[in-house]
């Protein structure tokens, strides 16, 4: 582990500035590689599937505490998901939709 001087207020703005840089470009190639999967129908698929299986389309509701808490625990999950399709690729959400019929 390297040691840092707590004085060297220069050294640690350009240390910030440098992991501030690479978050964008760790953010940018998240982002891509998801435009990527939406634009092939089998990657279209694959989040379709997942979209269903956590239960974005249907409520949680359940008498039993627990199991609504794990519904609404993958739930949640899912609507992560969906929200990254209506950011990155709104145009290929109508476009899975008709494909999954």
């Amino acid at each position: 582990m390297a040691q840092r001087d707590p004085t060297d207020l220069e050294g640690q703005e350009q240390e910030a500035q440098d992991q501030q840089r690479k978050a964008q470009v760790r953010q940018q190639q998240e982002i891509a590689d998801f435009k990527w999967l939406m634009d092939g129908k089998q990657g279209r698929r694959v989040v379709w599937r997942l979209l269903e299986k956590a239960g974005v389309f249907r409520s949680s509701f359940s008498t039993n505490a627990l199991q609504m808490a794990l519904g609404e625990g993958n739930r949640s999950y899912g609507l992560y998901w969906l929200n990254e399709v209506m950011t990155h690729c709104p145009d290929k959400f109508l476009l899975m939709i008709n494909e999954s019929k």
